[in-house]
């Protein structure tokens, strides 16, 4: 399993396009900071560039499976180019709140023109 996650941490840093399993569906990944690989990502998909992608962010079990201090750096940098990335599109960028939405949650709709939030009770930012 390692030398899958080795190889598949290699793809991406080469730019490429991965597909991974979640627990329902695969899905696709790649650098969000490397336009070619999102790229590769809407040919895959055969998707608009003008239609925009759905970023997720790592929860703290993931953190906690980070090995070394090259992942860390890895991971940290490649959250804050995602961050960027969104905060410098040139549409507007709307963020829809339903939870609980800390840590790089918060970042995130931080960096979103519009933050639009649920009433239910459960909804809290930071």
């Amino acid at each position: 399993m390692i030398d899958l996650i080795d190889k598949a941490v290699a793809l991406l840093k080469q730019g490429e396009a991965i597909v991974l399993p979640t627990e329902t569906v695969y899905g696709l990944a790649a650098d969000a900071s490397n336009e070619s690989a999102l790229k590769k990502v809407y040919q895959i998909k055969n998707r608009p560039s003008f239609n925009p992608l759905i970023s997720h962010y790592a929860d703290i079990e993931e953190i906690k499976n980070l090995r070394s201090k090259e992942d860390f750096r890895f991971a940290v940098e490649s959250g804050q180019n995602i961050m960027n990335l969104i905060e410098d599109l040139r549409i507007p960028v709307i963020a829809a709140i339903n939870g609980a939405c800390v840590g790089g949650g918060c970042e995130m709709i931080l960096a979103c023109d519009y933050r639009i939030a649920s009433e239910d009770k459960s909804t809290k930012i930071g």
